[in-house]
C-alpha cells in the first residue's frame, strides 16, 4: 500500500485503484515477494501522459491458498531483453514453493493480468 501510495504521489493523472485485501489470518510472506508485481504495473502498466490508468489489486486467502490477481493497462513497447522482473520473480516462487505455486499472466489488447496462488 505505501508503495503504491508513494508512485500514486509522483502522478499528475492518479489511477483509479480497486484494492481487496481479505485474508483470515495474519500471513507471513517472503519479504519483498509482491513488491515486483507492483513496480511492473508502475513501469510498464501506466502511461503518465494519460488520465485512464487503472489497478486492479486482489490479495484473497481461499483455505490454505492465497490468491493474487492483478490487472492493469497494458501498452505494447518493444521487449526489453534485458527486463528480468518477472522471470526473477518465478525463479523465487519456485525457490519457496518448489511445485506448490501457480504463477500465470495474460495479455490482452488493452489489460495485463497476473495471478499467483501460494500456499499458506
Amino acid at each position: 500500500k505505501n508503495y503504491i501510495a508513494l508512485e500514486t504521489m509522483r502522478m499528475r493523472y492518479p489511477p483509479q485503484l480497486d484494492m481487496e485485501v481479505d485474508v483470515q489470518k495474519k500471513i507471513l510472506l517472503s519479504p519483498m515477494l509482491l513488491i515486483p508485481l507492483v513496480e511492473n504495473v508502475f513501469k510498464h502498466g501506466i502511461d503518465k501522459r494519460k488520465a485512464d490508468n487503472f489497478l486492479d489489486l486482489s490479495i484473497v486467502q481461499k483455505k490454505e491458498r492465497l490468491h493474487i490477481n492483478i490487472i492493469n493497462n497494458y501498452y505494447p513497447k518493444e521487449a526489453n531483453p534485458n527486463a528480468t522482473g518477472l522471470a526473477n520473480l518465478e525463479n523465487r516462487l519456485s525457490l519457496l514453493y518448489a511445485a506448490h505455486y501457480q504463477f500465470k499472466t495474460h495479455v490482452n489488447s488493452t489489460q495485463f493480468y497476473t495471478h499467483i496462488n501460494i500456499p499458506v
